[in-house]
């Protein structure tokens, strides 16, 4: 199962999870390479598909908070799309 990252990200990609059930944003971020210098993570969304549907649920996070430990982390559950969008 896979997680992936796309965006104003230093390395976008996919993270593959192995065993684990979820990967945090913080962490998929830090694997990633870090978010880039143009990234408004204050508006990032998680992209996570919707069962029984090709539709995904759009879930706003804040991962200039996270990584500033203001909010709590977020799980990235198996095919979410973690998107960065860009501050211009």
């Amino acid at each position: 199962e896979m997680v992936y990252v796309a965006g104003e990200i230093a390395k976008p990609g996919s993270i593959e999870l192995g065993e684990r059930d979820s990967i945090s944003v913080a962490q998929i971020v830090a694997m990633s390479g870090g978010l880039a210098k143009t990234a408004a993570a204050e508006r990032a969304l998680v992209l996570r598909p919707i069962l029984n549907s090709n539709r995904r649920a759009e879930i706003p996070v804040n991962v200039k908070e996270i990584l500033a430990g203001k909010a709590h982390d977020f799980p990235l559950h198996p095919n979410d799309v973690l998107m960065i969008p860009s501050s211009g």
